[in-house]
């Protein structure tokens, strides 16, 4: 299984938390995070007005019941790990290259766990 450390950029946005979780809970990935990154996360969130503490308190809720085997520390090495790549990631050259095929379909937003 692919292990992946989710940083605060990932968490903090709501779309691209919900893609990076309902991947997890569709067993590409098992994501990690750090007591560190999720402070950072809500302090960000509730600072900038973009959840009130109490809706960032059951988001944590929730986090913890879907993925409470996430917490965790040592992930530094795995984070690391994108330093040790041989090929760099490529961008695709236009908005065509990033066209899912019509058999793709992703779950209503509703659907996802958090």
């Amino acid at each position: 299984m692919v292990l992946a450390v989710l940083d605060s950029n990932v968490l903090y946005s709501s779309q691209v938390r919900n893609l990076f979780l309902w991947c997890a809970v569709q067993d590409l990935y098992t994501p990690l995070w750090s007591q560190e990154i999720i402070d950072e996360v809500g302090r960000n969130i509730v600072r900038n007005g973009a959840m009130s503490a109490h809706q960032w308190s059951r988001l944590l809720g929730e986090l913890r019941s879907h993925f409470g085997g996430a917490w965790g520390t040592g992930y530094e090495s795995v984070a690391a790990g994108e330093a040790r790549c041989k090929t760099p990631l490529s961008r695709p050259k236009t908005r065509r290259d990033l066209t899912l095929p019509p058999s793709t379909r992703l779950a209503p937003a509703h659907q996802y766990p958090v």
